[in-house]
């Protein structure tokens, strides 16, 4: 019955280790393309800088000497990248959950160059005198119009931050919407929590299903990790040639990362609830074992 008992918490840890393993896939790519981590992802990579300076290759803006400096500085500003953040976001929710698409305005751009600018002298790490403002000014919204078209058709090519991430965009945005739909999620929460239910059962005489279950979440935890250890070492190999796959990975990490943190702590909770369910039947033995004694004398 024993032998019974241990081929049947393997054969459900499989299953768990299997649901565990999808759930964790499901959060993870919901987290990297959450707004949070696309911001973080922006100010790491310095991918605003880069695409612009990829969109002003011929343009009369310097990105060298004293306006250059300057023009990097306003890039750099929370202004500029809530900015691209807000269209990156939008760009992903466009071709990830299939949201309306709007493209960079001109003077949306300038709007937000401007606001980058009055930062950049409030913070007072450079001084950007009225002159030098309205020069780069003019010259911004002189390129205005080609950076904008710059700027998006580099998103178009991307395909959302990666060339390469969708090759057919109406299936792709169909079958990553149901992934990462509230039902989704639910439902692998749910597959989870009933194996594990199973598998505290079969094994509760002992309570060893708790720790069962407390290994098999820990082991789908250090996948996870050793898959963001994965991303960190290509994001070192590549850190030097696309912001967009850079930017990618670095998304990717985080979502990798927010996963394995929270499958470590139910890994803990695992752990604690054996612990407190043993303290619980061995109060409850000695009790029993006290009773009689007790009568007798």
């Amino acid at each position: 019955m024993k032998a019974l008992k241990i081929a049947a918490a393997v054969i459900l840890s499989v299953v768990l280790l299997t649901a565990e393993c999808i759930a964790m896939g499901l959060f993870s790519v919901d987290r990297a393309f959450d707004r949070s981590s696309i911001e973080e992802a922006v100010r790491e990579t310095d991918i605003t800088g880069r695409m612009v300076s990829e969109a002003m290759q011929e343009s009369t803006v310097s990105m060298g000497g004293r306006y250059g400096d300057m023009v990097k500085a306003v890039l750099q500003t929370d202004a500029m990248t809530d900015f691209f953040t807000d269209y990156i976001d939008n760009a992903i929710g466009h071709e990830i959950y299939g949201g309306e698409y709007a493209e960079v305005a001109d003077d949306e751009l300038i709007a937000a160059f401007n606001k980058g600018i009055e930062e950049v002298n409030d913070s007072g790490s450079m001084v950007i005198t009225d002159i030098d403002g309205e020069m780069i000014k003019r010259a911004m919204q002189a390129e205005a119009p080609d950076l904008t078209a710059g700027l998006n058709q580099q998103i178009g090519t991307y395909d959302s931050i990666s060339g390469d991430m969708i090759e057919d965009a109406a299936d792709h945005n169909e079958a990553v919407s149901v992934m990462v739909s509230r039902g989704a999620k639910a439902a692998s929460l749910i597959i989870c929590a009933a194996v594990c239910a199973v598998i505290i059962a079969l094994m509760w005489r002992n309570k060893s299903g708790f720790i069962w279950c407390a290994a098999v979440t820990a082991l789908a935890s250090f996948i996870f990790c050793g898959l963001q250890f994965i991303g960190a070492d290509l994001f070192m190999d590549i850190a030097a040639s696309s912001a967009a796959e850079e930017m990618m990975l670095s998304m990717a990490s985080k979502g990798l990362a927010s996963v394995s943190i929270a499958g470590l702590a139910v890994t803990v909770f695992f752990i604690i609830a054996f612990i407190i369910f043993k303290i619980k039947d061995r109060r409850n033995h000695n009790e029993k074992n006290t009773a009689p004694s007790e009568r007798t004398a």
